[in-house]
């Protein structure tokens, strides 16, 4: 596996800024605010904290930019052939499928006549022939299977149970509608918090 090198210098300054930034985390779990100077003390520090992590975010997307660039081009280059061999599978695929459900058609049917052949009395010899035919399937392959997968469609939603349908609460409208003010929604519990923002 191949693995992006880094020099020195920049593994040097990954080391560093971590453990100045571990530093700095462990200093914010002693901060108590009890009064106008603590508070205005503590926007300073958020304020420093933010910029180093804007500072580093910045250092790092310097190193992951080129990267994501050359994925991208990468697989772009790639997307044309791979689409066209995954269509050519799904082709092969379904006509595999199709000459082994033909086979099993002729085997049932090839059954069916053998039971009918039975109970009308035939000779030996045609109820074998009958049994022979159903015999018939696809050769085995290594390394392929023919596995029976159920499959379904919808022809009346109306008459589908109620078991099979998904009711799922939609927070995403909930969270909206107590941003724009709404004041009561039945179950919900809503209230306000202070919430911190910074510019660093």
């Amino acid at each position: 596996m191949n693995v992006v090198q880094l020099d020195e210098k920049r593994l040097e300054e990954a080391q560093e800024a971590t453990s100045e930034a571990s530093e700095i985390a462990k200093v914010t779990h002693q901060i108590v605010i009890k009064n106008n100077e603590n508070y205005e003390t503590a926007a300073g520090c958020l304020k420093e904290v933010k910029g180093k992590f804007r500072e580093l975010d910045a250092r790092k997307t310097v190193i992951t930019k080129p990267l994501m660039t050359a994925k991208k081009e990468v697989d772009a280059l790639f997307k044309p052939a791979l689409t066209a061999l995954s269509e050519a599978e799904t082709t092969i695929k379904h006509a595999m499928a199709k000459y082994t459900a033909e086979l099993e058609k002729q085997r049932r049917k090839a059954l069916e006549e053998a039971s009918k052949a039975v109970e009308s009395g035939a000779k030996e010899e045609d109820i074998r022939e009958f049994v022979k035919s159903a015999q018939v399937k696809a050769p085995a392959v290594a390394g392929i299977q023919v596995r029976i997968v159920k499959k379904y469609a919808i022809l009346d939603e109306s008459k589908i149970p109620e078991e099979f349908w998904l009711r799922k609460l939609d927070e995403s409208k909930i969270g909206k509608a107590v941003r724009a003010g709404i004041g009561e929604i039945p179950g919900v519990k809503i209230w306000e918090e202070n919430s911190i923002a910074s510019r660093s």
